[in-house]
């Protein structure tokens, strides 16, 4: 956002706010319209009649629709790490923000349905460009795992790619409950990601202090 070399500091230039709110009239129109459509199915007019906007103004502020859903990747996914991130580096431990972390971030997705959608399942029908989003978000979610490297003893050898095998299986979760509409439970799936985050670097044990799991009964 750009600040008014006229009125000074304090005053917000009225463009970029104009410009921000036609970008995100027409990223979240995207991501509504395919809560009902296909991405390939997609078309720019589709979401200028469901927005109410001309193609001319779309294409003012997008190359095309891989363009618009990219951005609406890119501001949804960069706001949700960006408050995981915040409950991570206040918790007062490394195992505390694995749990903080992702508690914050599946409540974050629980509240956006269209928009996590679009991140979860219909960047990765967008190509190559969407594919790479995707790989950069779990590499930079697997190295915040990874630091729980720093808690385990120094005879025990962890496999080098942990944080990003831990990071897909969370990822695995979150689609398959995504794909079967179940975005608004997602909240409830934070106990178990964190225990499979927290296990192989803490032990069942002390993992079990931050993520209890209901025991399962016999018979």
């Amino acid at each position: 956002m750009s600040v008014s070399t006229v009125w000074g500091p304090g005053e917000v230039d009225a463009s970029a706010l104009r410009a921000h709110a036609q970008r995100e009239r027409f990223t979240r129109g995207l991501a509504e319209v395919l809560m009902v459509k296909a991405y390939d199915a997609v078309t720019v007019a589709d979401v200028c009649l469901h927005v109410g906007g001309s193609r001319r103004t779309f294409y003012e502020y997008f190359d095309d629709k891989v363009g618009c859903l990219l951005t609406a990747y890119d501001d949804a996914a960069g706001a949700a790490l960006t408050k995981a991130r915040a409950s991570f580096d206040a918790a007062p431990d490394w195992a505390a923000g694995i749990r903080d972390g992702l508690a914050t971030l599946l409540d974050a997705m629980a509240h956006e349905p269209e928009l996590t959608r679009l991140c979860v399942m219909d960047v990765l029908a967008c190509g190559h460009l969407g594919r790479q989003r995707h790989t950069a978000t779990l590499d930079a979610i697997a190295e915040i795992i990874d630091r729980g490297r720093a808690e385990i003893p120094d005879d025990l050898v962890l496999p080098h790619l942990l944080g990003r095998a831990a990071a897909g299986a969370g990822f695995s979760l979150i689609y398959d409950w995504v794909c079967t509409d179940r975005i608004a439970e997602l909240p409830s799936l934070a106990p178990q990601l964190t225990s499979i985050v927290l296990v192989p670097y803490i032990g069942r044990t002390a993992a079990a202090r931050y993520a209890p799991l209901p025991l399962r009964l016999a018979g």
